[in-house]
């Protein structure tokens, strides 16, 4: 089974906004992604995203994840896991 990659959206995060990687995209998706500024506008924090992914993402986990410093690379990652593993245990 092969997949083909026909377009990307990324999430608007300043990293993701540098022309080093607009270029990257633009060569790699030739008007075929979806981003701030380019060939298909997406606003940031765009309301026609799933309003759950909007609460649990950008409010939500991320409170929880970064209510402490982080240690290493690897603490933010187990902080989602559990704060995941916690929500899905309360639903």
């Amino acid at each position: 089974m092969s997949s083909t990659v026909r377009g990307f959206v990324h999430d608007d995060a300043t990293a993701h906004f540098s022309r080093l990687a607009r270029q990257f995209l633009n060569e790699r998706f030739p008007n075929k992604w979806i981003g701030r500024g380019e060939s298909i506008n997406w606003s940031t924090r765009s309301t026609d995203l799933n309003p759950l992914d909007l609460y649990l993402f950008g409010a939500h986990l991320k409170s929880l994840v970064n209510d402490a410093p982080v240690n290493d690379v690897e603490e933010p990652r187990y902080r989602i896991q559990e704060c995941c593993s916690a929500s899905s245990n309360n639903t």
